[in-house]
């Protein structure tokens, strides 16, 4: 009889303690694995440009959600240097800046316009929003000037209106004597002529009213002068058969009659020095020379007659000299000034008779 040899309790026991305890270790090992392959991956985010520098830690796989997540919401005028949608697998550390939009008012053309703006100064802004300005508007901040939060930026439109006339300027008189003219009469010597003067009025208006305005006056062409003469010979009267021919003085008070006239060259002088080097101040005659005293040819005008020379009125002929001949006269007067403004003219002599 054949003996059939089966294995102990014993040992088959042992075997499946060693089965379970080699299959807990695997079980382990692989839950292992997977925990270190499966667990999600934290990621560090750096974000700038909302005041302090904020960096936290996420296991989210987007930076939308990871901001979120986190409190920080962000406008649709926001400026972020990386997209929303940006992944955030396999990445350690990502950094975004920031650039808030700012509420600000443009007051522009009659409009206000109230707007989120990541503009950087007031022209930015003012390119932003497609404003120009024409070199003479207004701008209530400084262009360069950065923006702030509330911040009212004002346009203000301005132009100049410009209207221009002419006006005629009136021209002067100007009276000159003329001594061999008779008193009473006139004569234009030259024609006067109106110029011309430009009138600018400048009206300036600010968004379409008017703010002050401007007046200027510019000559453009200078008036001539007209100039006319009045006479100063005092009126001769004409000799008649009856009676002698008479003078009228220069005040018409007083008429003294003549005996004859003479057509003269007459010659104003002073007793001084610049016109009688060698004289003394007195006359040939002895007389002392001042005005009222004429030098005179004796061979025309006897010595000691009475004249009467028209502008410088009555005299005496007390004076000769060597250059006095023929119808030629010296006038004496009493200043230098009054010698040379009479120089040298023509006049007619009256010779008073009693």
């Amino acid at each position: 009889m054949e003996e059939t040899l089966q294995p102990s309790t014993n040992v088959v026991g042992e075997q499946r303690r060693r089965w379970a305890l080699w299959s807990l270790v695997a079980a382990m090992v692989i839950g292992g694995i997977l925990f270190w392959v499966l667990k999600p991956a934290h990621h560090q985010v750096v974000v700038t440009g909302l005041g302090d520098q904020v960096t936290f830690s996420t296991t989210e796989k987007q930076l939308g959600a990871a901001l979120r997540v986190h409190g920080i919401e962000l406008g649709a005028k926001d400026q972020i240097s990386l997209p929303l949608t940006t992944p955030l697998k396999g990445k350690q550390q990502i950094a975004l800046a920031v650039r808030k939009a700012l509420p600000v008012t443009v007051v522009a053309d009659g409009n206000s316009h109230q707007v989120q703006s990541t503009a950087h100064s007031v022209a930015d802004l003012l390119k932003e929003l497609a404003i120009s300005l024409n070199p003479k508007d207004g701008l209530s901040a400084d262009p360069s000037a950065p923006l702030t939060a509330g911040m009212t930026v004002t346009v203000v439109r301005r132009l100049e209106e410009v209207a221009v006339a002419t006006e005629e300027v009136p021209y002067q008189i100007v009276r000159q004597e003329n001594s061999s003219m008779a008193v009473g009469h006139s004569e234009e010597t030259r024609a006067g002529q109106p110029g011309t003067k430009e009138i600018k009025n400048v009206t300036y208006y600010e968004d379409g009213k008017a703010v002050r305005s401007e007046r200027s006056e510019t000559v453009v062409k200078e008036p001539v002068s007209q100039v006319v003469a009045y006479g100063t010979m005092e009126v001769v009267s004409r000799p008649t058969v009856a009676s002698r021919p008479t003078v009228a003085s220069r005040s018409g008070s007083t008429t003294r009659r003549y005996t004859r006239e003479l057509e003269v060259s007459a010659t104003g002088y002073t007793a001084g020095k610049e016109s009688n080097p060698d004289g003394n101040g007195y006359t040939y005659t002895g007389m002392k020379a001042v005005r009222g005293i004429v030098a005179v040819d004796p061979s025309v005008i006897p010595l000691y007659s009475r004249l009467y020379i028209p502008g410088y009125g009555e005299a005496i002929a007390a004076d000769t000299g060597g250059a006095i001949k023929g119808n030629k006269i010296d006038l004496c007067f009493d200043s230098l000034a009054e010698a040379l403004d009479w120089g040298r003219r023509p006049v007619t002599v009256y010779i008073i008779g009693d």
